[in-house]
């Protein structure tokens, strides 16, 4: 069957509301802690602006690491940024575990729950899914 392509315009909040959902109710069960890169690496947060949570740096350029006591930490830390999350939220969309509709421009991500949340982080920094 023919397939194709179609790029969808994703906002740094579409993205702060991905992660926000993931690290407020994903992916809780599984991560042990995190830490975001400097400030100074957030290339596209509006100047003078500052993050509301420090989870969303990958929304705005950075990078936060990962830490798990139920993963082998001689691997770690589990680097999320902005390349691998966008990845990931593209294969979660390509296997039917989130509906695309874009609203007003943007990527709708009302349909991304707590649950497809936590997937697309694992796909973004394990590759895929090891719980759940």
């Amino acid at each position: 069957m023919p397939k194709i392509t179609v790029e969808v315009p994703i906002s740094a909040q579409c993205l702060c509301d991905i992660l926000s959902a993931a690290f407020e109710g994903g992916i809780n069960y599984w991560l042990s802690t995190y830490e975001t890169s400097h400030p100074s690496t957030l290339t596209t947060l509006p100047k003078g602006e500052r993050l509301e949570c420090q989870y969303m740096a990958p929304a705005y350029g950075g990078t936060v690491r990962l830490y798990s006591t139920d993963l082998d930490e001689t691997e770690g830390p589990y680097l999320l940024n902005q390349g691998n999350l966008l990845t990931a939220i593209s294969r979660a969309a390509k296997e039917g575990r989130f509906q695309i509709e874009v609203y007003e421009g943007d990527l709708d991500a009302s349909d991304i729950d707590a649950e497809v949340a936590d997937v697309i982080v694992q796909y973004a920094v394990l590759g895929e899914i090891v719980f759940g």
